[in-house]
């Protein structure tokens, strides 16, 4: 609370608050990213510049709605809860966006996993292994929900900020 009043008493706009945090966010990712690769590297992974940059880049778009899903739930809870529920959240959907196997490997079961955003994160590291990048539903996917993510967290913004 103290942060978001902090911010609300400055003449930035609200989008640059919320720019901050994201890139905040991105920091993050990219520097568990680069570890990984040196993870990957150290253990014999072998792929080639298409694959490496083209598997970053598309983690880093998959990974937009979690960062504003992460902004939003920051103005939701209260700082000890923040952790078990974004793990809970973040389990919950690599659970039903194939991270643990693949469940329901056809059919309407799995075309309801292809409408979740982890669906496609976790495609991404298929195009490491010589998988097809992602289709048009992917990419409608990954939009939809960071553009409903963007809203509901607006929305959370705007309602916290009054109750200061």
């Amino acid at each position: 609370m103290g942060w978001t009043r902090q911010m609300r008493i400055t003449p930035l706009p609200t989008w640059y608050y919320f720019t901050a945090k994201i890139v905040a966010g991105y920091a993050i990712a990219c520097l568990t990213l680069i570890i990984l690769y040196i993870a990957g590297l150290a253990f014999g992974v072998h792929l080639s510049v298409i694959h490496w940059l083209l598997m970053t880049g598309l983690f880093l778009v998959g990974l937009l709605p979690f960062t504003i899903l992460g902004v939003m739930l920051g103005h939701l809870l209260k700082p000890d809860s923040m952790g078990p529920v974004t793990g809970g959240v973040s389990t919950l959907f690599l659970l039903i966006g194939g991270g643990f196997g693949n469940i329901g490997g056809h059919g309407l079961l799995h075309k309801i996993f292809e409408l979740i955003p982890s669906y496609w994160l976790i495609r991404a590291g298929a195009v490491s292994l010589g998988g097809s990048p992602w289709t048009l539903e992917g990419w409608l996917v990954i939009v939809l929900w960071t553009a409903a993510f963007a809203f509901l967290a607006r929305l959370v913004y705007l309602r916290d900020t009054v109750r200061l």
